[in-house]
C-alpha cells in the first residue's frame, strides 16, 4: 500500500508536465520552376491606343458595281452575282510600337456591326493581302486599281481586277458566321495570322494588311449586306487590332 501511494505522485508528475516543441519535420518538395516568359498585349485603334495620338488606320471598300470609286467604309454585300461584290481592306501602321526582337504569339481584328441585314446566315472571313513594296494598295484603292494608274495585276502577276488567289490569299486566316439576326453593335473578333504579323513589326518588309470578304462570293447567295464601324466612327464602334507578344 505504501508503494503504491510512493508512484503515484510521480505518475501525476510525469502526466501533467510538457516538454519543449521539436524541431519541424521536413517541407515538401519543391515546385516547377516557371517559364519566365511575360507575354504583353498591345491595342491598335485611331485616336485612341495605345494613346491618343496614334493615327494611321486605313478601311476602304472595293465595289465590283462601281470599279473606280472607293469608300472609307467596312462593307459586305452580300449578292448572288459577283458583278455585285463588295469586299473592304483594311491596314494599322504598327512598326515601331512593339519591340522588333518581339514575338508575335496571338493578335485579332475586332469589328462592330453598325447595319446589318444579312437575310441568311453568311461567312465572312479575313484574308492575307500579297505584297508588292512598289505597290501597296492607298486610300484610292478601287476594284479595278490599287491607286490611280497602277491596276490589280501589279500584285502577282494576275489579272487587272481584284481576285482571289491573285491580289490576296484564297483561303482565309479565319472566318465568322454572321446570323441573320446579328444585332448592330455586335463586336466580332477573327484570329490574324502571327507569321503575318510578325512581317508587320519588321522595318524592313512592307505591311499591306488585310481584306475581308464574304466566303460565298459569286456563288448564288442570297442577297444581304453588313457594315462595321471604320476608323472615324465612335470610339465604341471603331476597329481595334490586338497584338500580344513576348519578348526575349
Amino acid at each position: 500500500m505504501k508503494k503504491r501511494l510512493l508512484l503515484l505522485p510521480a505518475l501525476l508528475l510525469l502526466i501533467g508536465c510538457k516538454g519543449p516543441q521539436g524541431p519541424a519535420g521536413p517541407s515538401g518538395n519543391a515546385g516547377s520552376p516557371g517559364t519566365g516568359v511575360q507575354t504583353y498585349s498591345m491595342s491598335f485603334m485611331e485616336g485612341s491606343l495605345p494613346f491618343s495620338s496614334y493615327t494611321g488606320t486605313l478601311m476602304e471598300t472595293a465595289d465590283a458595281a462601281n470599279p473606280t470609286t472607293s469608300s472609307a467604309t467596312g462593307f459586305i454585300n452580300f449578292s448572288p452575282a459577283n458583278s455585285s461584290a463588295t469586299r473592304f481592306l483594311m491596314r494599322w501602321p504598327i512598326k515601331g510600337f512593339i519591340p522588333i526582337n518581339a514575338t508575335v504569339v496571338a493578335a485579332s481584328v475586332q469589328l462592330v456591326t453598325s447595319s446589318t441585314s444579312p437575310g441568311t446566315a453568311k461567312v465572312v472571313g479575313v484574308h492575307q493581302m500579297f505584297v508588292d513594296p512598289s505597290t501597296l494598295w492607298t486610300t484610292a484603292v478601287t476594284w479595278d486599281q490599287l491607286y490611280p494608274g497602277v491596276n490589280w495585276s501589279g500584285l502577282n502577276a494576275g489579272p487587272a481586277t481584284f481576285t482571289a488567289g491573285n491580289d490576296y490569299t484564297a483561303t482565309p486566316m479565319s472566318t465568322i458566321t454572321i446570323g441573320p439576326t446579328q444585332a448592330s453593335g455586335t463586336r466580332l473578333g477573327w484570329p490574324l495570322s502571327t507569321s503575318l504579323v510578325q512581317t508587320w513589326i519588321n522595318p524592313a518588309l512592307s505591311n499591306n494588311g488585310v481584306v475581308f470578304t464574304s466566303e460565298a462570293e459569286g456563288t448564288g447567295e442570297s442577297a444581304g449586306s453588313i457594315t462595321f464601324g471604320n476608323p472615324a466612327s465612335a470610339v465604341a464602334f471603331q476597329p481595334v487590332l490586338v497584338v500580344q507578344y513576348t519578348i526575349p
